[in-house]
């Protein structure tokens, strides 16, 4: 039997996309919620300090993922970052790392914006952590020992 609230959405949404919805729901739900654990630091992973995130970085090269395409940035010892996100070209920046935050502003990439991280050891990779005010998504890679050739 079908109550008043009911028979308003079976009267505006129909018989066949009621039952729909529930699965269709499951399916984006499940989807996003295997994309989220992924992206943020777990009890297993190991947050690096300052000293640790320099000693890493300096004069290596980052390779991983961000937005869905492949990003490089190459670390040079002076502040100065070089690297390329997908098909954009290469782009450059500064990066620096304060207390146990690191950040970088590149001067296209990122919208141009300081963003700032914390860096996480995983079991295969590292995890870039967003903790600056625009919470744009976190980024995974792993890190090259030197530069690639052109940079």
């Amino acid at each position: 039997m079908i109550r008043g609230t009911e028979r308003t959405i079976w009267s505006v949404l129909g018989t066949h996309m009621i039952r729909r919805v529930p699965a269709t729901s499951a399916v984006v739900l499940a989807g996003l919620l295997a994309g989220c654990g992924s992206m943020n630091p777990t009890e297993d992973d190991i947050a690096l300090n300052g000293e640790e995130v320099t000693k890493l970085i300096n004069g290596n090269t980052f390779r991983g993922a961000w937005e869905g395409r492949q990003l490089t940035m190459v670390y040079y010892e002076n502040g100065v970052v070089r690297g390329s996100h997908g098909l954009t070209g290469s782009d450059g920046g500064t990066w620096t790392v304060d207390e146990d935050v690191y950040c970088h502003r590149w001067t296209r990439l990122f919208g141009s914006t300081r963003r700032c991280y914390k860096w996480w050891k995983r079991e295969s990779d590292y995890l870039l952590q967003n903790v600056d005010a625009f919470r744009i998504q976190n980024m995974t890679g792993t890190i090259e020992p030197g530069k690639p050739p052109g940079f």
